[in-house]
């Protein structure tokens, strides 16, 4: 009896079992935080972005969206089992877990290729790591690429774009669906398969009409005229001036070797803009592409068609340019606006043959208003078609749909910072160097062999 009650009282005893229920005390509470955890985790995001750049933290902007909606509505990442992404994973739950009308699904092109290849379309495929964004009616598709851009200061693909795509894309679909756009024909005008796709893909509808027969609709929201190689007749700029006033919009796309076009030049002029007939040439070699002084990264100007353009440090691409420029600022109820200029080292020949220097404007913007200063419609105008080119069109994307859909109802392009995925360096003196040297090489050591010491030494004497 004496035995058994010393094994109690016994120190190294009253240790061992207060250590023992601490750690079982530890064990119970972690199971019980990990299933409240696991409960809560469907329903909440509760994981910490501790990332430098805030890869996974959604802004304000798209919060306040994604909460609005209010149709179901999928996510649907498009991988191979095996190769997941989970950066892509962890984005995407952050986006359901704000509304219960978000669901997100997985499809693998290659076990499940008929629910993958519903949402090709049209000359283009569907690849791993792609994005679609569908709510029953009407799908946009996000691809792989389109989720990155360059980032000049690490000369790589590290700029993580993906929330500007997808609420980008999201709000796209809540758009009213009545939105039409009509490409005008019959002046010899070029086609713009590219522009059409993006608009299509933008969820706007779109037709080819002949303002010399059926006039300028008004149940179209804007009309595109895209370098036309004979000019407009009388009645055809009365229908413009017309269709104008009642709130309407036009885009025009003039290129340099066109003939001369004196009556929709005039018109346009009317409206405080000038068209020059010159060619221009970059001389920044920083802004200079394709080894060509013709084909420019224009320096974009702040509006609301551009303020996402500039303040994300997105580059557009021009080729074959010629100047468009404002005459006036505002005169006559008509407020003109530059949105891409040349820069002060670019050069152009005027139709006399003389040679000036710029900057050149090369699109403006110029908005109409009444008496009641309320607006009466917007023209665009370009001084190329070559910003509609195949080529260039995944550059100048953002821009060409945000021009069209600011014409329309004034809706602003998503202004979200992409997020840079390349780790910061920490640059250090050598003398910061050697520091550090001393106290991992040295010092920490030392604390780690002196708690060990102690620790040691009070044991001893249990």
């Amino acid at each position: 009896m004496k035995k058994l009650k010393r094994f109690f009282t016994d120190k190294k005893f009253i240790y061992g079992s207060g250590s023992a229920v601490t750690l079982a005390g530890f064990i119970a509470i972690a199971i019980l935080v990990n299933v409240i955890v696991g409960v809560l985790s469907d329903k909440f995001t509760l994981k910490a972005d501790l990332t430098e750049s805030k890869i996974y933290e959604l802004t304000e902007q798209t919060i306040e969206i994604v909460k609005n909606i209010n149709e179901k509505t999928d996510l649907v990442l498009i991988e191979v089992s095996g190769n997941e992404d989970m950066l892509k994973h962890e984005l995407l739950m952050r986006y359901v877990n704000l509304n219960s009308n978000l669901s997100l699904k997985i499809y693998d092109p290659v076990k499940d290729p008929s629910k993958v290849q519903r949402y090709q379309t049209l000359g283009s495929s569907i690849s791993p790591g792609t994005i679609v964004v569908d709510n029953g009616e009407n799908f946009k598709v996000i691809s792989s690429s389109e989720l990155y851009s360059y980032n000049p200061m690490s000369g790589a693909n590290d700029q993580f774009n993906a929330e500007n795509k997808i609420t980008t894309a999201i709000t796209s679909l809540s758009k009213r669906a009545d939105i039409k756009v009509a490409f005008t024909e019959g002046h010899g005008e070029k086609s713009s398969t590219a522009m059409q796709q993006l608009l299509k893909e933008d969820n706007i509808e779109f037709e080819t009409v002949s303002t010399l027969s059926e006039g300028f609709s008004e149940s179209f929201d804007a009309f595109v005229i895209i370098s036309p190689k004979a000019d407009f007749t009388a009645d055809e700029i009365e229908a413009v001036d017309s269709y104008l006033k009642k709130g309407k919009s036009i885009q025009v796309y003039l290129d340099f070797n066109a003939p001369p076009l004196p009556r929709l030049e005039s018109y346009l002029s009317d409206l405080g803009i000038s068209i020059g007939g010159n060619i221009i040439f970059e001389g920044d070699t920083k802004r200079i592409a394709y080894n060509t002084p013709l084909c420019f990264v224009p320096i974009v100007k702040s509006h609301p068609i551009t303020t996402a353009i500039v303040n994300n440090n997105l580059n557009l691409l021009v080729y074959q340019a010629m100047e468009v420029s404002p005459i006036w600022e505002e005169k006559n109820y008509v407020k003109v606006e530059t949105l891409l200029t040349s820069s002060d080292k670019s050069m152009a020949n005027d139709r006399q043959g003389q040679s000036a220097r710029g900057p050149f404007s090369v699109a403006v913007i110029a908005t109409r208003y009444n008496n009641d200063n309320k607006n009466e419609g917007k023209i665009f105008v370009a001084g190329t078609s070559e910003i509609l080119n195949d080529e260039f069109t995944m550059m100048n994307k953002d821009f060409i749909l945000g021009s069209v859909n600011w014409q329309i109802d004034e809706t602003e392009p998503m202004n979200i910072r992409p997020k840079s995925l390349s780790p910061a360096r920490l640059d250090m003196r050598q003398q910061d160097i050697k520091l550090w040297s001393l106290v991992f090489a040295i010092f920490l050591p030392i604390i780690v062999l002196a708690a060990g010491l102690i620790t040691w030494l009070r044991r001893r004497h249990l």
